[in-house]
């Protein structure tokens, strides 16, 4: 069997869980990147696969003390949840992105700030 690349493997099973995709040939942490490296690509697949594959990274990375790439989940949620119209839930995920991304002194805090400004003055929606 030959060996596929994350992103290979990943648009072969588009349709399959996050963990069942990644599990097999992943550690915990490298199963989270995997997931948030790939949320680009799910845009393709909608915003249910976006939503879904971006809390189970969270989750991930939450449990392993990740928490750049925790911040980095909260903000794809904020949009997720801002391209669904849902901007209590994407003010919520992007205030806490800018929290840790501040915390931390992440380049991230420079996007969630954007993010903020947008979701609150309901300009420039993402399309995911």
């Amino acid at each position: 069997m030959p060996h596929l690349s994350v992103s290979q493997n990943f648009r072969q099973n588009k349709d399959a869980s996050p963990r069942s995709v990644y599990a097999p040939r992943c550690s915990c942490t490298a199963d989270a990147v995997c997931l948030l490296m790939n949320y680009p690509a799910l845009r393709e697949g909608g915003v249910v696969h976006s939503l879904t594959h971006n809390q189970a990274a969270l989750e991930i990375f939450r449990e392993i003390g990740d928490r750049a790439n925790e911040a980095e989940a909260l903000k794809n949620l904020a949009e997720v949840h801002q391209a669904l119209g849902e901007r209590v839930a994407a003010r919520q995920h992007g205030e806490q992105a800018l929290v840790l991304a501040t915390e931390l002194g992440i380049p991230l805090k420079a996007e969630c700030e954007a993010l903020l400004q947008q979701i609150e003055t309901g300009e420039g929606a993402c399309e995911i």
